[in-house]
């Protein structure tokens, strides 16, 4: 589950970097989010 925001960004990544990039990115969000046993992750300034 992803919010608007986070795909938009994570589409921004894709087509400035790599898919790859950006799967990797969405990996290492989806660890830290059940680390720290949160469902939504940190949306960024730049967001709000």
């Amino acid at each position: 589950e992803m919010s608007e925001d986070a795909y938009t960004v994570l589409t921004r990544i894709g087509l400035e970097t790599s898919l790859r990039y950006a799967i990797q990115l969405i990996t290492a969000a989806s660890l830290v989010c059940r680390k720290r046993k949160k469902a939504k992750p940190w949306t960024p300034p730049e967001l709000e």
